[in-house]
């Protein structure tokens, strides 16, 4: 399948969104979300498997279990807590009104993550979970703690783009960018 968008890019980095554009729609092909839209418009689980509301503030998420990086590594509640807090922190312009209620993102267990808000946000689950991109934190923590440069959307390595979404990265060239499928994905590419 060849598709074609008028627009350019010169980054798929999930930290490199500043509005609804064409690399936006192309790196949510490597990235996973908690939630996507379904055909109802309601929220669906995606990467997550379920959510529980605990109080106004506070949700549990249990992430869908055999999950793997396109790495082969496992992705994991670590993963969901980094996405959210660095996106929130490096105030990625896209994701700020999705982030700005996370208070904290705590670690159950690796397959259970509770997300805490300091306010209730009704849009979480179609707005929040449905456009944060889990990033894998083993491939983001070193090149962010080590402030390889000066904002995280300038790494453009191709070898952190790295996700667990149904298409993995290939290459990118000028205005063109390629993507194979991951046969891995619970929801495989038909």
């Amino acid at each position: 399948l060849v598709v074609t968008e008028q627009g350019t890019f010169t980054s798929l980095s999930p930290f490199y969104a500043p509005s609804y554009w064409t690399s936006t729609d192309v790196s949510r092909l490597i990235f996973d979300t908690l939630s996507k839209i379904g055909q109802d418009m309601r929220p669906m689980p995606w990467a997550a498997s379920s959510w529980v509301p605990l109080s106004p503030t506070l949700v549990e998420v249990q992430l869908r279990k055999g999950m793997k990086f396109h790495d082969g590594k496992p992705v994991t509640a670590e993963d969901v807590k980094f996405s959210y807090e660095e996106i929130k922190k490096w105030k990625v312009p896209l994701y700020v009104p999705a982030l700005e209620p996370l208070k904290q993102v705590s670690v159950v267990d690796t397959h259970t993550a509770r997300i805490e808000l300091t306010h209730p946000y009704a849009p979480l689950y179609i707005q929040t979970f449905a456009q944060i991109p889990i990033v894998p934190k083993h491939i983001w923590e070193p090149v962010l703690g080590e402030k390889r440069v000066p904002r995280p959307e300038e790494w453009n390595d191709p070898k952190s783009l790295i996700g667990s979404g149904p298409f993995k990265f290939a290459h990118l060239r000028s205005n063109e960018a390629k993507l194979t499928a991951n046969d891995d994905h619970f929801r495989k590419p038909k």
